[in-house]
């Protein structure tokens, strides 16, 4: 068999996708059920199944999601995976336990079935006892691509691909030779290869799209040699490494294993984009994509927002908000609480109509890079620090910077006139279900108002309801009676 390089390969896969000779398909399946044997059984079925749970490590950190933009550090703690599947019957349950900086965490269980999936917030504080649910196209795939996640799930998923299977040749690399196979997965109609090691006849890495996954340090469990790390490559790049500190090839399948827990009800729909007036010529932005919040404030001259979250497709549905509420006037200013992408993805639209750009006077070249390519030169940025100030009467804005650990240069910015704030990511009320207790940075916005002697008549968050001065002081004594918030 001719020897190719790895580019070579992956290019004859794409190839003959949909061309797989007789030939290629037995010689594909069988190197698969000699893999499956050296994993562990000659039976399929005994791998229909399987819990992991694995810690996630990054490999580089993100600055567009880290404290600091310019020296950004890898989380202290790992995120916290665990997968039940159940790929005969066609469910799974993943559940997430993730930091964020600043004492932030994550914590969230989806259920995946041939109906659907459906996810709760755990710990209630980003979406409450809402349960947001998921199309049964996008279960299958998912369960599909957590089938993927350890050796033997991948193989017996390939096994019965068998009308798409095709052996690509030997790939030769570092001194060791490997079975590079493909086939298409039916639910995402993705094309994933496999490369199997010519000795050992283990899965040494699978590929799906830019991300390649490489398997090794091999143990036994319970008889089956189980891959305890899988490294991620995305477009050349290590990404983060996963180890697997618990697997149970037989695991209970009880149907309770699956179910969501109680305590949470279907999420409403969100209905059409809208303003809804919280103060004299203060708007909150209702029923956006993605379910995120903004604000707009109507002055004389013009319009002036509070925060782009997301994408273009947030800002098109603002501007048409704004422009319904507040005719012919245009919008002269951004205001951004931080760096963060998600609060700042969708700047370019209303950078295009020429307004300017107001962020805390050290981030004005990370929003400049987070910009399109077309506009970063163009862009007005104006360095805000505290006492900053915009307009006048009721339309007067303010900044309150809020020093803390999630993200530097933070600003909270307050209205005097109508007695609202707007902040991001610094106090969490879900849109339905109790006040939790705080993170540790609803901690540093007290701290804040205190500082500057402001008491907000309303609270906005870019997440979640519109919060009351009751609810700040319920969310800390909550964290003071119980701890804050953690998984």
């Amino acid at each position: 068999m001719k020897a190719f390089t790895l580019a070579a390969l992956m290019s004859l896969a794409a190839l003959t996708a949909t061309a797989q000779s007789p030939t290629e398909r037995v010689r594909a399946a069988e190197v698969l059920r000699t893999s499956l044997r050296m994993l562990g059984s000659d039976d399929d079925a005994r791998f229909a199944a399987f819990e992991v749970t694995l810690e996630a490590r990054a490999s580089r950190a993100s600055w567009v999601q880290a404290r600091s933009w310019y020296d950004p550090v890898l989380p202290a703690s790992p995120t916290r995976l665990r997968y039940l599947v159940d790929a005969r019957n066609e469910r799974a349950v993943f559940e997430l336990r993730s930091p964020s900086p600043g004492g932030i965490w994550f914590h969230n269980l989806t259920s995946y079935d041939a109906s659907g999936a459906a996810q709760v917030d755990l710990l209630k504080w980003r979406t409450g006892t809402d349960i947001n649910r998921g199309t049964a196209a996008a279960a299958r795939s998912a369960i599909a691509g957590l089938e993927q996640l350890v050796p033997h799930g991948l193989v017996r998923q390939a096994l019965r691909s068998d009308s798409t299977l095709s052996y690509e040749g030997e790939l030769r690399r570092a001194g060791t030779v490997a079975h590079l196979l493909s086939y298409t997965e039916s639910a995402s109609q993705q094309r994933i290869s496999i490369e199997v090691d010519a000795g050992t006849m283990l899965p040494t890495a699978s590929t799906v799209g830019p991300n390649r996954f490489e398997f090794s340090d091999y143990r036994q469990v319970d008889g089956v040699r189980v891959a305890h790390k899988r490294t991620q490559i995305t477009s050349g790049l290590q990404t983060n490494v996963l180890t697997v500190v618990g697997m149970d090839v037989t695991p209970r399948l009880e149907a309770g294993r699956f179910a969501l827990p109680p305590g949470y009800v279907d999420a409403p729909a969100a209905g059409a984009p809208r303003a809804v007036r919280i103060g004299e010529g203060v708007y909150r932005l209702d029923g956006m994509p993605g379910g995120y919040h903004a604000a707009f404030v109507v002055g004389e001259e013009g319009v002036q927002v509070i925060e782009a979250p997301l994408n273009a497709q947030f800002s098109a549905a603002a501007l048409q908000v704004i422009a319904e509420t507040a005719p012919g006037k245009p919008v002269t200013h951004v205001m951004i609480t931080h760096h963060h992408s998600d609060h700042v993805g969708g700047l370019g639209p209303y950078v295009a109509r020429g307004a300017r750009v107001v962020v805390h006077r050290g981030l004005g070249e990370a929003i400049r890079q987070q910009l399109p390519d077309s506009l970063r030169g163009v862009a007005q940025i104006i360095p805000a620090v505290a006492g900053w100030r915009l307009g006048n009467g009721t339309s007067r804005i303010v900044a309150l910077p809020v020093p803390n650990e999630h993200a530097d240069g933070n600003i909270a910015w307050w209205m005097p006139g109508s007695g609202v704030l707007v902040q991001g990511d610094l106090l969490y009320v879900p849109e339905r279900g109790p006040v939790p207790a705080a993170f540790p940075v609803t901690a540093a916005l007290q701290r804040a108002l205190d500082d500057a002697r402001i008491s907000p008549r309303l609270i906005v968050g870019i997440h979640g309801r519109t919060a009351t001065p009751s609810d700040l002081a319920e969310s800390l004594l909550k964290a003071r009676e119980d701890g804050f918030l953690v998984p």
